[in-house]
């Protein structure tokens, strides 16, 4: 599935709902500590992935997902 078709299939406000809803679970753990750093929430398993840029929290996230699915 490319990124146009992905997009169109996937509601994005309420994946931005339900993160936002996780996040203020995580909230505590990494702010103010980790300020200025990023979190990919991945809201099937509700995991959070540290990085230093949005990109590289993403990264993360991928790689885990990709261990995950090849076991």
């Amino acid at each position: 599935m490319d990124a146009n078709n992905f997009l169109q299939k996937v509601n994005i406000e309420k994946i931005a709902k339900e993160g936002a809803k996780i996040y203020e679970r995580f909230r505590k753990r990494y702010d103010p500590k980790e300020k200025g750093k990023f979190l990919a929430i991945d809201t099937k398993t509700q995991e959070a992935y540290l990085g230093n840029s949005s990109a590289e929290a993403l990264v993360l996230a991928r790689q885990k997902i990709q261990r995950l699915s090849s076991m």
